[in-house]
C-alpha cells in the first residue's frame, strides 16, 4: 500500500518577464509561495510529495512575433539553468516533486528554434524533461524528424508534443 501524500497546485500571480532575469526573479517569487502552500497543505498529515507550477507561470506569455528568433534567443533559457537549478533548492529543501514549464527553452542541436518545455525536478533537485525523451534530428531542407512514443502533430517550423 502507498502511504497518504499531498499534492499542491499552485496558482501564483503571473508576471511576463521583461528581460532575461526576470525568469529567476519569477522562480524566486514562487518558491517562497510555494513555502506557504505546502506547509498549509501538510496540515492534515500527509507530506507533500509533488507541487506543481502551471504554465507561462515562470517565464509569462511573452509577447512576441512569431519567427522572430532575434527576440526569442533574447528570452530562450536552459534546461538545466539557473531557474531550474533554484526549483532544484526547493525541491532538496522540501524533499518533494516539482512538476512545471518554461515557454522559450534552447537546444543545442537546434541554434535558431526554441522550445515549450515541460519539466519535473526530483526530491534530489535533479530535472528531466521531455526533450530527453525525445530523438529529434534535422533534415536536409531544414525540416526536423521525432521519434517519440505517442501522439505528434507538426506544425511549420514548431513542434507540438502530446503528452498523455
Amino acid at each position: 500500500m502507498i502511504d497518504p501524500f499531498a499534492v499542491v497546485a499552485l496558482s501564483p500571480r503571473t508576471f511576463t518577464v521583461k528581460d532575461r532575469g526576470d525568469a529567476l526573479e519569477n522562480v524566486k517569487r514562487i518558491n517562497q509561495f510555494m513555502d506557504t502552500a505546502v506547509m498549509v497543505a501538510a496540515w492534515e498529515g500527509a507530506p507533500v510529495k509533488l507541487v506543481v507550477i502551471p504554465e507561462m507561470a515562470i517565464q509569462g506569455m511573452i509577447q512576441n512575433t512569431p519567427g522572430n528568433r532575434e527576440r526569442e534567443a533574447h528570452f530562450a533559457v536552459t534546461i538545466p539553468g539557473p531557474e531550474t537549478d533554484e526549483l532544484g533548492k526547493k525541491a532538496r529543501e522540501l524533499n518533494t516533486y516539482i512538476a512545471g514549464e518554461l515557454y522559450m527553452v534552447k537546444d543545442p542541436d537546434f541554434e535558431d528554434r526554441y522550445f515549450n518545455v515541460a519539466f519535473i525536478i526530483d526530491p534530489q533537485g535533479d530535472v528531466r524533461t521531455i526533450l530527453g525523451e525525445l530523438k529529434v534530428e534535422r533534415l536536409d531542407g531544414g525540416g526536423i524528424a521525432i521519434d517519440h512514443h505517442g501522439p505528434i502533430q507538426i506544425l511549420g517550423d514548431q513542434c507540438l508534443v502530446g503528452v498523455t
